[in-house]
């Protein structure tokens, strides 16, 4: 059984209108399907406002979804009253891009960690013995509890977010590009981190960046979300080697060049027709028919006109009318 499933979930946010016009409404997440299972690490990439985060936000039900259902281990949470949901909170969590905005300045780090607890009911002998042991799993010390999050550094802001989200011992937590604030030397100890954990407590991630390196290095499956909708779902490997969807390859052209093979890798993709142009849709008034079109290389008249369903192609799914016709693998 899927731990958490979305289906055809939607948010949009009304924009404008007045007394006498009605408002349009920014179609942040426009349709999304997919599924996360226990233990798992499901990458989430795009473009930024391509609607990853409120996605996150949406299945958390920190956003109210406009429609579609959230089932989270085989419940529909999707209209459940905040009392209601507060049992499935505890089982649930996230951390955000940027450690010191997401972490009260005025509180010290151990009421920061111990904040989840207390509004779930633990009492405080328990609340302290858990708090201490966590601090610790996270890589700091006992002393970095009397601290305020402006003492720390960023990595070490970032491990006291990640403590706070896994002190109730979630099956679940969505990391909201958790690494891309940070030193690339201490992105590396964070990741190994999450690692870790993720093997101690069993849980699944849902990790969301525009880093296609990061996200190959923990990830099981991937999807690619672009202009508030999935174009493309596969194994890790997948993605990088049986790419299907021209976005998905053009998300591998920007990639940056290392070494000698990836400069020849993006030259294979150069040469089959692969390029990178154009700006992201308007949300509010998308293109009809794939919202990628207006960008994509190999676009026929069909595009223009009719939106291509997410249909599952040997290993993938893949929403594109040419998958399968043409060729934009490495």
């Amino acid at each position: 059984m899927d731990l958490l499933r979305l289906d055809n979930l939607r948010k949009y946010f009304p924009v404008g209108g007045g007394i006498l016009r009605k408002p349009k409404f920014l179609r942040a997440v426009d349709g999304v399907s997919l599924s996360v299972t226990r233990g798992e690490t499901l990458g989430l990439v795009g473009e930024s406002g391509s609607g990853k985060s409120t996605l996150a936000l949406t299945a958390l039900k920190l956003y109210e979804p406009t429609s579609g259902k959230i089932i989270f281990d085989g419940i529909d949470v999707t209209g459940m009253k905040e009392r209601e949901f507060k049992k499935f909170r505890r089982r649930l969590g996230i951390v955000f891009q940027d450690p010191y905005s997401s972490l009260n300045p005025r509180s010290r780090v151990k009421d920061i960690i111990a904040r989840p607890m207390k509004v779930h009911g633990y009492d405080d002998e328990e609340i302290n013995r858990i708090v201490k042991e966590v601090i610790v799993e996270v890589g700091l010390s006992i002393e970095h509890l009397e601290r305020f999050p402006h003492q720390l550094s960023g990595g070490q802001q970032q491990r006291v977010a990640i403590a706070r989200a896994i002190v109730t011992k979630p099956d679940l937590i969505f990391l909201d590009e958790p690494t891309s604030s940070l030193d690339i030397s201490v992105q590396a100890q964070i990741l190994n981190l999450l690692l870790d954990l993720q093997q101690n407590y069993g849980m699944a991630y849902v990790f969301i960046t525009h880093d296609l390196l990061t996200v190959r290095h923990i990830s099981d499956r991937i999807a690619v979300m672009y202009a508030g909708k999935i174009v493309e779902l596969a194994t890790t490997e997948g993605i990088f080697s049986e790419t299907m969807h021209p976005y998905t390859a053009t998300l591998l052209l920007s990639l940056p060049v290392p070494d000698v093979e990836s400069r020849v890798q993006k030259d294979i993709l150069i040469k089959k027709g692969v390029r990178v142009y154009g700006e992201p849709p308007n949300l509010i008034d998308p293109p009809r028919g794939c919202r990628f079109h207006p960008r994509c290389p190999f676009s026929i008249d069909l595009c223009k006109r009719e939106e291509p369903e997410l249909r599952r192609m040997d290993s993938h799914l893949v929403a594109c009318h040419r998958a399968g016709e043409i060729d934009v693998r490495i």
